[in-house]
């Protein structure tokens, strides 16, 4: 019960300081509100009442703060703007290329050939004999004696000393693995793929030969008899063949008696040609005309199974046993023996043999020797030169000229348009039951001399502002 009487002592106490607080620094709109009059200043909207009409007004309402009321919005034309896509024409300038032939003069190096005469030196070849002199190394031989040494080869037996490898085989015992083969049966498992057989339901397309009768145009050749008119020449007509004389309704081939026998003259004379004419005729076409039906076929699928079975596994076995084998070792043993040695001695000898020695010797003789020997001689060149020549020729000229044209551009322009659109309207702020009771304005509140320096509208309205 303590505990509850202080809390309430500080909460009266904190809202006392807040209120004082307010007031002094004008945070309430400059509104005074006195310590037991909270609650009805708060619903008044803050302005500040005195205590007596606040007791007075809250014990006669007693009633809670009225709620906000709802936003009102209103409709309003405005003026927006969207982009639009417009084409116009306008005049740009644009260089063009432009030919045109002009006039120009150009300078021509011309040839120009003309003889002159002039001197030239030529040479011939010519061949002398000339003597000259000339050093001949001759060989002259003599016989030498000399001491010359030469070898003779002399074999003889020398004793000597050699280890030979004797081998010395011993039994000797060990122990040898070797493996044995040996079988088991071992049980595994393995999948089989048994076939199940199911009866389908599936459409078959089938094509069967349907006959039908159109009408073509088909070539139709024929023989037609032409009358050929000639004259009695004999039995040719002149068409390609013999006559045809229509006697009794018949044709018969071949020709008259003639002009001079019993015949007083010649019938009409016929040939054969190919006619081609075209006719309609039927024919008989087979057409494929698809059927569908069911059929049931049987579909065959395999359902793996799990079975079990034995195999046979051969696997080795190791096994160990005691051998004897024979080992064989080399033992080194010396032994003489003799082998034969062939050497060389060096013996002298007097010996004549040929020196062969080279003497100069001077000789003369004669050899031919080519010449160029200089002539002059008058000829006659032809001598080119070149004068410049002034010539007038034309040749095309290309020109940039600019010209206006009419193009079409597009350009996007900002229009105007107006549009109905709903916005919130501002409404006074609501009064709550005090308020109305109590009848006074905030004009007369207990607020400091600062109060009125906030006010919107110089302090003059009533506590429903």
């Amino acid at each position: 019960m303590m505990r509850k009487l202080l809390l309430g002592i500080a909460v009266a106490a904190g809202v006392l300081m807040g209120t004082h607080a307010g007031q002094a620094h004008g945070l309430r709109r400059g509104c005074g509100v006195a310590a037991g009059c909270s609650a009805a200043a708060s619903c008044c909207g803050g302005c500040g009442i005195a205590a007596p009409c606040c007791a007075a007004t809250m014990a006669a309402v007693n009633v809670a703060p009225a709620p906000a009321p709802a936003p009102q919005f209103t409709e309003r034309t405005v003026t927006v703007y969207r982009p639009e896509t417009r084409t116009r024409e306008i005049e740009v300038t644009v260089c063009k290329t432009v030919q045109r032939e002009e006039k120009f003069t150009y300078t021509e190096m011309v040839p120009v050939t003309r003889q002159e005469k002039r001197t030239e030196t030529f040479y011939t070849q010519q061949t002398r004999d000339v003597p000259y002199s000339y050093t001949v190394m001759v060989p002259v031989t003599r016989p030498e004696k000399r001491i010359e040494t030469y070898y003779t080869p002399r074999t003889r037996e020398v004793p000597y000393t050699y280890t030979e490898m004797v081998p010395v085989t011993r039994p000797e015992k060990r122990i040898e693995t070797y493996c044995t083969m040996e079988s088991r049966d071992v049980p595994y498992t393995y999948t089989v793929m048994i076939p199940v057989t199911t009866q389908e339901k599936r459409m078959v397309t089938q094509y069967t030969c349907v006959p039908r009768v159109v009408e073509t145009m088909a070539p139709v050749y024929h023989n037609v008899l032409v009358a050929c008119d000639t004259g009695c020449g004999g039995c040719d007509n002149g068409c390609g063949g013999h006559k045809h004389r229509l006697l009794g309704g018949r044709f018969h081939h071949g020709c008259g008696v003639g002009c001079g026998g019993g015949d007083t003259g010649c019938g009409p004379a016929y040939t054969c040609q190919r006619v081609c004419e075209m006719q309609r005729v039927q024919q008989t076409v087979l057409e494929s005309v698809p059927k569908q039906f069911e059929v049931t076929v049987p579909v065959c699928t395999y359902r793996a199974e799990q079975r079990q079975g034995v195999r046979r596994v051969c696997q080795a076995v190791p096994h160990t046993r005691e051998v004897t084998v024979n080992v064989c070792t080399y033992q080194p043993q010396p032994r003489q023996g003799v082998r034969t040695v062939c050497e060389y001695l060096p013996q002298t000898r007097e010996v004549t043999v040929n020196f062969c020695t080279y003497k100069p010797e001077q000789r003369q003789g004669v050899r031919q020797v080519c010449e160029c020997v200089p002539h002059t001689r008058d000829v006659t060149v032809n001598v080119c030169s070149y004068q410049p020549t002034q010539k007038t020729g034309s040749r095309m000229v290309c020109e940039v000229v600019p010209v206006k044209e009419k193009r079409k551009v597009t350009y996007t322009e900002m229009v105007p348009y107006q549009t109905t659109e709903r916005v919130p309207v501002a409404t006074a702020c609501y009064a709550s039951a005090c308020c109305d009771s109590c009848g006074s304005t905030c004009g007369h509140h207990r607020g400091g001399r600062l109060s009125g320096l906030f006010h919107r509208r110089g302090g003059h309205g009533g506590c429903c502002e």
